[in-house]
Parts: structure tokens; sequence; C-alpha cells
């Protein structure tokens, strides 16, 4: 018997834990403590409350699921066949009234003065008065709290046939459930209180698909298009449970669930519904996304792309292609995450998806700029920006834009074109209380006004950026402002207030994971510490700015530092540390093919005589298998 932890509805339907469900257990049957060892009960006169709180987790779930399944034995039902009806109710708690569980044990509705009906009522209402359930009078549903995977154990009085019949009738139940959830409400968030109960039934139906299609759990998965039949009655309940609980699968990144998304992508495949399996392909590539495996959530994505085009689905479609897009980025391939970007946004662009093509344009534009191509982001984002003018459109994400053709002005060298489109990204971020945008729009000017050196500007500008990014708990944001802040607190050398504030910047930038921001803020102090004449200090600061920089695409800024420590080490008179700095650059430089190799190799030529033959090849050979290595 598996379970999941969940929760239970109460008369006034409102969501409890499961452990204020144990006292409630205990209180109507006080014997059931002596389940447990004798070190485990509470002491006596111990609120049974307090008790429970004091129990570790799984320990709590593993006493609730016993004391549940004592009290269902200590039932003494009418028929075999009711105490499987019961078991249901108990262990997909919640859903079932009478006419349902009825409906369920026979497979037809009884109506409401057939014995079958009165019979389940009498032992739902037995379960409820022992406490195991819980009655909810102006429904008159049952429910427990919590969703146990549903079992068979006990029932080997049914044979395989009925076995199977009767795991039919639960799937069908909750796939007109899960139908009724999209039409009514859309899909199920996991802390929803019915979503483990449509999530068992799922796992359920997967079950009844490979006994029936004589598959290996699991082993199909890698392959689902092998599947060669999917039973009709089950192509439907795949579907709706996909629709209702698919996407929960991607956030909760469970082990079975590329597996429950396979068997729905089977059913599309079998029944000839290619929205259904473009649907599912896009969200095993978010499944895979999430894994960082995205040599296998680009695959996802592109078969997902062939299905969408053949359906017209647009929308989808520059979805998918800009998913795509982010693992190419994620693997380092920036220029082809630049182009899928690009083609997503001019899908966009003809078939007047605005917001898709706002967003597409910004990733796009954002890369581009990163890459050093600040022209062609200029050019992007004019384009994508006359289009909104001309529909009349304004969304928050134009904000984000137009703080983005500020920076490629800056890149440019336009810096007064530069502080009008951030002041105009500032009102457009305030016009749709966009906070992150503001936030970014504040930084950059505290940028540029740092560029500048209006300082008085740049603190101002920077401890807003501060503030915002504090309230939507931005770590990278609040080290980035904490960052200009200190910039701005050096050049106006306070050294005290800048070297806190590098400190807090910091712990920032780590807990982001941001090693971009990590290496500038190791940066800034190196410099602090050359303004203080403290030169040892500067080395181990260059140091940790360059450890940052190896997890960065930023080759060249790595060799510019290795050079610039070779510089100053050779200074302190040590030449050979000197040296295996210069030879890191120079692996550096040979392995991206960077123009700097040249200036590398002239340092290497004035470095050299500093050391013996023997010593300048151990060297060598040294940072030769640090590089490999």
């Amino acid at each position: 018997m598996t379970f999941a932890w969940g929760f239970f509805v109460s008369e006034g339907h409102e969501i409890h834990h499961i452990h204020e469900f144990l006292p409630h257990l205990a209180t109507r049957q006080p014997d059931l403590l002596a389940m447990l060892p004798p070190e485990e009960r509470p002491e006596e006169g111990e609120p049974l409350a307090e008790w429970v709180l004091g129990l570790p987790q799984r320990r709590l779930m593993e006493i609730c699921t016993a004391w549940v399944l004592e009290s269902l034995r200590r039932l003494k039902q009418r028929s075999p066949l009711t105490n499987v009806l019961l078991r249901c109710c108990l262990q997909l708690g919640g859903e079932f009234d009478v006419a349902d569980a009825a409906a369920l044990a026979t497979g037809e509705i009884p109506s409401p003065g057939d014995p079958r009906r009165e019979e389940v009522r009498a032992a739902l209402g037995q379960a409820a008065r022992l406490g195991v359930l819980i009655h909810l009078v102006n429904e008159d549903h049952y429910c427990i709290p919590f969703p146990m995977r549903l079992s068979f154990e006990g029932v080997d009085f049914l044979n395989e046939l009925e076995q199977e019949n009767l795991r039919l009738r639960v799937v069908n139940h909750f796939a007109r459930v899960a139908e009724v959830q999209v039409a009514d409400q859309g899909g199920l968030s996991p802390r929803h209180w019915r979503h483990a109960n449509i999530l068992a039934a799922w796992e359920m139906a997967v079950d009844l698909m490979e006994g029936l299609a004589g598959l290996e759990e699991y082993e199909w998965v890698e392959d689902w298009e092998a599947v060669e039949d999917v039973a009709p009655e089950l192509r439907s309940a795949l579907a709706a449970f996909l629709r209702c609980v698919g996407k929960s699968l991607v956030i909760r990144q469970s082990e079975s669930g590329l597996r429950l998304l396979a068997a729905a992508g089977a059913a599309g495949r079998c029944a000839e519904d290619m929205e259904l399996e473009a649907e599912v392909r896009s969200l095993i590539g978010q499944y895979f996304l999430k894994r960082g495996a995205f040599g296998r959530a680009i695959e996802s994505y592109r078969r997902s792309e062939e299905l969408l085009e053949r359906t017209g689905n647009m929308a989808e479609l520059v979805l998918a292609i800009s998913a795509a897009a982010i693992a190419h980025r994620e693997l380092g391939r920036f220029d082809l995450a630049i182009s899928e970007f690009l083609r997503a946004r001019a899908l966009a662009t003809a078939h007047k998806l605005h917001e898709a093509e706002l967003d597409t344009a910004n990733c796009a534009a954002r890369l581009l700029i990163d890459e050093g191509r600040a022209f062609e982001a200029l050019q992007v984002i004019r384009l994508v920006l006359d289009h909104q003018r001309e529909a009349g459109l304004r969304y928050p994400a134009l904000a984000e834009l137009q703080v983005l053709l500020a920076i490629a002005f800056v890149t440019e060298g336009r810096v007064e074109e530069a502080r009008d489109q951030l002041f105009f990204a500032l009102g457009t971020a305030r016009q749709f209380d966009h906070r992150p945008a503001e936030a970014a729009a504040c930084v950059e000017l505290a940028r540029l006004c740092i560029k500048t050196r209006e300082l008085d500007e740049a603190l101002k500008w920077g401890r807003r950026a501060r503030t915002l990014f504090g309230e939507t708990s931005d770590q990278a944001g609040i080290a980035e402002s904490s960052l200009m802040i200190a910039r701005a607190f050096r050049l106006q050398q306070a050294a005290t207030d800048c070297d806190d504030l590098l400190l807090k910047a910091l712990r920032a930038a780590q807990n982001a994971r941001a090693m971009n921001l990590v290496a500038d803020i190791w940066h800034e102090r190196a410099l602090l510490r050359l303004d203080d004449d403290d030169v040892a200090q500067a080395i181990t600061s260059f140091g940790q700015e360059s450890k940052a920089l190896r997890h960065t695409r930023h080759h060249g800024r790595r060799v510019d530092i290795h050079l610039r420590l070779s510089e100053l080490l050779h200074l302190q008179q040590g030449h050979e540390a000197a040296v295996a700095e210069a030879l890191r650059a120079q692996a550096v430089a040979r392995t991206h093919q960077l123009d700097s190799i040249d200036r590398v190799d002239q340092a290497l030529i004035h470095l050299r005589p500093h050391l013996t033959a023997a010593q300048f090849d151990h060297l060598v050979e040294e940072i030769t298998e640090e590089v490999d290595g």
C-alpha cells in the first residue's frame, strides 16, 4: 500500500492538515494508541494535539495509515462488495457521495429506494461514526485526511475480470470529474485537495493500459510511439487527466511523471489526436527542461513543433520554439538560441501575437547585447516597438524592452539617448505597476550615473532599485543594485560603507547562483583593495573573480583577469606565479580562439627571462594538466 501526503475537507470546506485528523480519530478510538510502541505513546495528561505536532512527518503518516486500516478491519460489512466500496471511499477521500459510491460498486446508478444504495449508506455511516471518515452533511460526501493510492489488497474474492471492471469504473468516474473541472475552472494545482485523487486514478489508468497492451512498466516510455494500441475506453480518460493535472507533473518532477505523460501521448497518437500528442510533447519538453536534460527537451519541442504546425496552433508553436531556444541557450549555443528566438518573434509578428512578440524580442535582444551585437539588438527592439505602436497596444513587457533599448544605446556610446529611454521605461513600468521592470530601469540609471560620475544620483537610483528588488525577493537584483551603490561609494572614497555593501551583495549573488555578479563583486573588492594599496588582498580578490568567471562564458574577461594577476604578481616579485597566470590566460585564449592571444604571447615573452628553462617547462606541464583536468 502506498500513500501520498494530502488534506481533508471539513464540513465548512476548510483545508486541514493530517496532524489535525489524528487527535480526532484517537478521541473516538483511544484503544488504537495501544498499537504504538510504549515509547511512542503520548504521556499521561499530554494533549494529543501537542503530541502529534512533535511527530516526524513520515511517522505521522505511518501512524495515520495504520489507524485507518485497523479501523477498516473492525468494520463489519454486510457483503464483500460493500467492503470494496468502502475501501474505495476511504482511499480516494472526498470524491464519492452515496450515489457515486453505489454506482462504483454496481456499475450503474441505483434508484433512491434500491437496497444496495441503503447498504452503502449504512457502511459509510458506520465508518463516519468510528471516526475513519468525516461526513460532509451538506453534500453527503465522505472524506479522509489523505488520499492513498487505490489498493485491492484483501479483495481476493473478486476475480481478475471483476477487479479490472472496478478499476475501469474508478478511472471513468475520475475522468468525468476531471472533464468537469477543466471545463469549469481549468486544471488543478498540486495543492488542490482533489489533485492527488485524480493523479491516483491516472496512475490506475496507465496500469490498465499496460496490462491490456501487454507492456512492461517503464520499458515503453522512451519509445511510446511504438505502443500499438490504447484501449478506446482509456483514451478519453487519459486525455482528461492530462488536461486536468498534467502541468503539475512538470512542477512536481515526480519519478512517475514521465510515464504518466507518455501514456497520455500514446493515447493521443492511437486516437490520431494531434493536439493531444502535441500538448504531451510540450509538457515532456518542460519536464526535461526543468531537469536540466536540455538535449532531450529540444528533441521533445521539435516533435511538438511539427505537430503544432499541422494543427495550426500558432500560439503554442511560438512557445515551443522559444522553449527550445532556452534549452540551446543553457547548452551555450548562443547563436542558435538567438536565431530561434528571432524565428519565434517573426512567427508571433506574422500572426499578431503581440505579447509573444514582446517576450521573444526581449529574449533575443538580451542575448544579442550579451554577445556584443548591440546594433542588431537595436534593430530588433525598434522593429518590435514600431509594431506595438502601430497596433495601438501596450503591455507591461514593453518596459522591459525599453530598458534593453537603453542598454543597447549605452553599448553604442549614445549615453543621453539611453538616459531618455530609461526614464521612458520607468514611466511605462510605473503605469503598469511592473516592479521588476521598474527595478531594472533604476539599476541601469544608477549604472549610467556612475559612468557619467553623477554619484549622488547613482546612489539615489541604486537604493530605489534595491528596495524594489527586495520587495520581490530578487536576490540577483539585490546583489546588482548593492554593487552599484558600493561602486558609487568607492568612487566617493567611502571605503567602509563600500566594503560592507560588497559583502552583502556577495551573499545575495551566491544565493542566486549568479556567477557573473559574483565575479563583478570580487572585481569591485579588488579595486577597493588597490585604492588602499593593499596589493596582496587585491590579488586574492582577483583570484576569486577568476574562479567565478570559470562558470560563465566571459572568456575574454578571464584572459584579462589572468593577465592582471600576472602583472601584480610580477610587481610583487612572484615571477613563477606571474608566469603561471599568463599561461592560464594563454590556455583560455587558445581554447576559445580569442583575439587577445597576441597580447598574452607578448606578456609571456616579457616574463619568460625571469625563469629558467626547467622552471618554465615545469609550469607549462602543470598548467596543461590543470586545464585538461
